[in-house]
């Protein structure tokens, strides 16, 4: 019973993320969530009471995927701080051009400018969830720092920032020309210009 209930949620939070992501939030109804789920409203209001409980589940989910997944889990035996950065803003930019997903972009930064204004709970979601990815990213250029791949002069927490800001340019880049060639370009002005924060 337990299962199917938790099974039960986590395919209605697949759809929902589906949904989002393709049209995002505020063009998605709670109403066509409840049908295409297949459940009935009062099923469906058993596991989300309403669409700001579904949203904050989201974000979560998305956080998972888009940095977790996608970025942090790379770092977890590499010293290279630098190159790692690359080369997860390099993986994702091909697998999002080739899975389609270029189309929408970084959903966490879709929704941070959809939603911040809308609701405080919203932007205090959103804003610490990019804090958490920041000061993650900054861990790891630190350590990079302390094992002399990053200069010591730089701060840890700017370079987080220069480089989560580039890879949800690029992606923005690819979504908005479709042309994987453009974004290739800006990923390769960007391999040119880190070499300033290098130590070796």
């Amino acid at each position: 019973m337990v299962q199917a209930q938790k099974q039960t949620k986590q395919d209605i939070l697949d759809l929902a993320a589906k949904e989002v992501k393709t049209k995002g939030f505020t063009n998605t109804s709670f109403n066509d969530l409840i049908k295409l789920s297949g459940l009935s409203k009062g099923a469906f209001y058993y596991y989300f009471k309403s669409k700001q409980d579904l949203l904050m589940a989201l974000i979560d989910i998305y956080y998972e995927q888009e940095v977790e997944l996608e970025w942090i889990s790379r770092f977890k035996t590499p010293l290279n701080t630098i190159n790692v950065l690359l080369k997860a803003i390099e993986n994702k930019m091909k697998t999002y051009y080739e899975s389609g997903d270029y189309r929408y972009g970084s959903v966490l930064n879709n929704l941070l400018h959809e939603l911040s204004a809308v609701d405080p709970a919203y932007q205090y979601k959103l804003f610490a969830v990019f804090e958490s990815w920041t000061e993650l990213t900054a861990k790891y250029i630190r350590r990079g720092q302390k094992f002399n791949y990053v200069k010591n002069s730089f701060d840890s927490k700017s370079l987080a920032n220069y480089f989560i800001h580039n890879n949800i340019a690029i992606l923005n880049v690819l979504k908005i020309s479709g042309d994987y060639s453009q974004a290739f370009n800006m990923f390769k002005q960007l391999r040119k210009s880190v070499g300033v924060f290098r130590a070796d």
